[in-house]
């Protein structure tokens, strides 16, 4: 008579995983010579808590705004940048120093991570030759990185351009209490005094991340 091996298994699996066993080999009397869990038919298949596989959820993205600006300070006109269609523009040049809007009265969760700021100016030049500068974001503790395009002239006919972007932080610490200060905003200044720098709107636009 052949003696019959009974092979009693007991497998826990670890939080977040669950266990397949292939109980095919075990009742034929054949000693298989087990080593590992694969050889035993074991297939253990990992994942989150929920054994959902283990992918973490996509972050929820928001934009807020294009908003406009309650104070504009630097230039003649400067409450001309505030908004298009009012019949006024903020003006002036490389000798009148930096256009600062701020006070744009954003709303951020708290628990958010911003990711980026996009600035939109609408703005000419009474004549060829005056370029940027700089623009930078203001009313933080630190100075931010300048996204001007100090290359390219401004055109002769009211065009916006963007600067920033949806990802771009501008290189400084950005988080929610800041974007909702009253003094967050957009420092613009140019180069280039022959001709006039006209600016008709400013605009921020904050995106964050949940």
């Amino acid at each position: 008579m052949n003696a019959r091996w009974v092979l009693a298994i007991v497998l826990v699996a670890a939080p977040g995983c669950s266990l397949l066993v292939d109980t095919r080999d075990l009742s034929s009397g054949v000693d298989s010579g087990v080593r590992s869990a694969e050889d035993a038919g074991v297939l253990v298949e990992s994942g989150g808590p929920d054994g959902g596989g283990g992918a973490e959820a996509a972050p929820r993205c928001a934009t807020v705004g294009p908003r406009a600006p309650t104070s504009v300070v630097g230039w003649s006109q400067s409450s001309g940048a505030r908004a298009r269609g009012d019949g006024l523009v903020a003006m002036g040049d490389e000798t009148d120093g930096s256009l600062v809007a701020t006070g744009f009265g954003f709303v951020v969760p708290r628990s958010a991570r911003v990711v980026g700021v996009t600035a939109s100016i609408l703005r000419r030049a009474d004549l060829a030759g005056i370029t940027d500068r700089e623009a930078v974001l203001v009313g933080g503790p630190q100075a931010s990185a300048s996204r001007a395009d100090t290359v390219r002239g401004w055109p002769t006919a009211m065009g916006i351009a963007s600067y920033g972007g949806t990802n771009d932080t501008w290189g400084a610490p950005l988080d929610p209490a800041l974007v909702e200060s009253a003094t967050f905003g957009l420092s613009l200044s140019v180069s280039g005094s022959a001709p006039m720098a006209e600016v008709d709107e400013i605009t921020l636009t904050v995106t964050y991340c949940e």
